[in-house]
């Protein structure tokens, strides 16, 4: 009987430890579920931000972009490029825009340089009566600063319309006429930086004139309620003087 008792317990333990154990793997199961299900919705949230939209346009060229320039609407910054994808056929570009900005389905885009030593921007140009949605902005409505093969196209034509023995012969005359002055463009460049100093000094005499002119704001402004103190005292004294006067008429 002893042995049956000592049976049943460790049985009993067994069971117990067995059961801790179960409970143990499921609740290590559903944090790590929990887990994943937080780092997806993370990452969705990331991709794509509650704030913002996804706006996607195709391009046959897209030299010009970056990911990370930025994209304006009426001039105003309003989102970013967050991806450039390669196609088979042509280049997919995408752009994340704040929420608050309505696109219409007949949306363009101009890709505009922001400076004229380099860089660009996207502008979205809204159009449409109806919303733009997930509706990918065709290549026809998308408009770059200019395109390399139509370029290289159109150099040979260009070129052939200089008239390369006129320009050759007005190079020979100037050359000409720098051997026969050679100190003209000494004095060229003497002209222009006699000239940079007479705007620099009136840039000075400017600016003491419009300091003249703020000292003498800030008087007025400090003494303005004695200055009319004073213009209202002396109009009672005109007033005065013009009653006195009346009466003494009418003596």
């Amino acid at each position: 009987m002893q042995s049956l008792g000592i049976a049943a317990q460790r049985v009993r333990a067994y069971l117990t430890t067995r059961s801790t154990d179960h409970k143990h793997v499921i609740v290590g199961a559903a944090a790590a579920a929990t887990a994943v299900i937080v780092a997806v919705a993370a990452g969705a949230l990331y991709l794509h931000p509650l704030d913002q939209q996804k706006v996607v346009f195709e391009t046959t060229d897209a030299a010009a972009l970056r990911s990370g320039d930025e994209v304006r609407v009426a001039g105003v910054p309003a989102g970013k490029v967050t991806e450039v994808l390669l196609r088979p056929d042509h280049v997919e570009v995408v752009l994340t825009v704040d929420n608050t900005v309505s696109l219409g389905a007949d949306t363009a885009v101009d890709v505009r340089m922001l400076t004229a030593v380099g860089g660009y921007y996207v502008a979205l140009v809204s159009a449409g009566a109806t919303a733009l949605g997930d509706r990918t902005i065709p290549s026809a409505r998308v408009h770059l600063p200019y395109r390399l093969p139509e370029l290289l196209d159109a150099a040979p034509a260009k070129s052939a319309a200089i008239d390369a023995p006129t320009i050759g012969a007005d190079l020979d005359r100037a050359a000409a006429a720098l051997d026969a002055n050679p100190g003209s463009v000494k004095s060229m460049i003497d002209s222009v930086q006699a000239l940079a100093g007479i705007m620099d000094r009136q840039r000075e005499q400017i600016g003491t004139s419009l300091a003249v002119s703020q000292e003498y704001l800030d008087a007025f402004d400090n003494q303005r309620d004695a200055l009319f103190t004073m213009l209202r005292k002396a109009a009672i004294v005109l007033r005065v003087l013009d009653d006195t006067h009346v009466e003494f008429a009418y003596a």
